[in-house]
């Protein structure tokens, strides 16, 4: 009944306007995918009543890392698998997950800082650092990663997915970490 009140000539232009309206938008998109950036930084901090000392054992050890981790908590599917090596530089662990698959190596450490690198599906390279900040009887652990994914035009949108995800999973991580060495901490005393 409505093309009855229009006329041919107005929903032809109608018509034209609106493809150019969806052209238009989509050349928006793929010159924003072009220009947006391709690097993500991610970084959490949370600050634990234990000294570095109890912590040092949860983060420079990969086996314990099951126990805080929040993989699963975004793909329940996700395994853990720890390398013979558990810890320093070398350790190696890895996970396979109806979602994602992946690969992390401690590539340096110290007293106070544990590095590594993370590759996702075997092309998603970043790189992340423990830091532990102690003050007396409490220690703040902060946390960053950073990579980058060269992808065209989709890539700076997989960047703002990556940085959201990243956050959840790094916040969830920090949570669980803080509830298990207190309880520990607690426990010892």
């Amino acid at each position: 009944m409505l093309f009855v009140f229009l006329r041919r000539g107005t929903v032809i232009t109608l018509a034209r306007n609106v493809i150019k309206t969806l052209v238009l938008l989509a050349l928006i998109l793929v010159l924003i995918g072009l220009i947006a950036k391709q690097h993500y930084r991610v970084e959490r901090s949370i600050t634990l009543d234990v000294p570095s000392a109890a912590i040092k054992p949860w983060l420079w050890d990969l086996t314990q890392w099951q126990q805080w981790l929040a993989l699963r908590q975004f793909d329940q599917q996700a395994r853990l698998e720890v390398r013979a090596q558990t810890q320093g530089v070398g350790a190696h662990l890895g996970w396979q997950g109806q979602r994602s698959r992946g690969e992390l190596s401690i590539v340096s450490d110290s007293a106070s800082t544990l590095n590594y690198q993370l590759l996702v599906n075997n092309e998603y390279l970043s790189h992340g650092q423990f830091q532990l900040i102690s003050s007396g009887e409490q220690t703040r652990i902060l946390w960053q990663q950073q990579g980058e994914i060269t992808l065209p035009v989709i890539g700076p949108y997989l960047v703002w997915f990556t940085e959201h995800t990243l956050a959840n999973t790094m916040t969830h991580s920090l949570n669980n970490l803080k509830t298990v060495v207190e309880l520990e901490h607690k426990d010892e005393q």
